[in-house]
């Protein structure tokens, strides 16, 4: 038995394409399942700042937030790394916003990071650069064994999830945030739940199976 925890863009890798799985004999309703989903480009940027710009000063009213959203931002969200109260900020982008900061130079991407955070917070641009210590990014979609980002449901997909979730043969059980049938997918806690799902279908099926004298 097998449990298959891989994301949706590996799941559609092309045959014979890095990170690609391949298996023998083929699952076409899975194949199909797999394929009426789809997935998006997804970049993710991580700032450190010498201190927590954000909560200091006049801008305390920012402490503790959750995420920010800047619309027409080039790097639209952000969030803290709450409960710890350090300086690092994450920038998330997703679609056309994260195929131009994947093709654009480092030095161009940071630029047009601290442009949103100067809209975002007014703190000016200076101090933002002068406050950067390090920085750290994840293009997801270049990644071979990512592809992308969360999994999305088309009009007429709503089954696909529910195909995906079903045991093959009881011998495969496919787990990840686009298997799950209750309208978490894309998230981290309906991962979590499609890996318990897995898990428990997987010890099932194993505990049915006629045990060897």
């Amino acid at each position: 038995a097998i449990i298959v925890t891989v994301p949706l863009g590996v799941l559609r890798a092309p045959a014979g394409s890095t990170g690609a799985i391949r298996f023998a004999p083929r699952v076409h309703d899975v194949e199909r399942a797999a394929g009426a989903l789809v997935h998006g480009p997804l970049f993710k940027l991580l700032l450190r700042f010498r201190e927590a710009f954000w909560s200091s000063g006049n801008r305390r009213r920012h402490r503790g937030f959750g995420f920010a959203h800047l619309p027409g931002g080039a790097v639209p969200t952000w969030w803290p790394s709450a409960p710890v109260d350090s300086g690092v900020l994450t920038g998330w982008a997703g679609g056309p916003l994260a195929e131009e900061l994947s093709a654009i130079p480092p030095e161009v991407r940071r630029a047009r990071a601290l442009d949103s955070l100067q809209r975002l917070f007014g703190t000016p641009r200076s101090t933002l650069e002068e406050l950067l210590e390090d920085e750290a990014h994840h293009d997801w979609q270049a990644d071979p064994y990512a592809r992308g980002g969360y999994a999305v449901t088309p009009v007429g997909s709503l089954g696909a999830a529910r195909v995906l979730a079903r045991p093959v043969a009881e011998t495969l059980f496919f787990a990840g945030e686009h298997t799950h049938t209750g309208g978490q997918a894309g998230t981290v806690h309906g991962a979590l739940e499609t890996g318990e799902r897995a898990a428990r279908d997987c010890l099932d099926a194993l505990r049915a199976r006629p045990r060897a004298r």
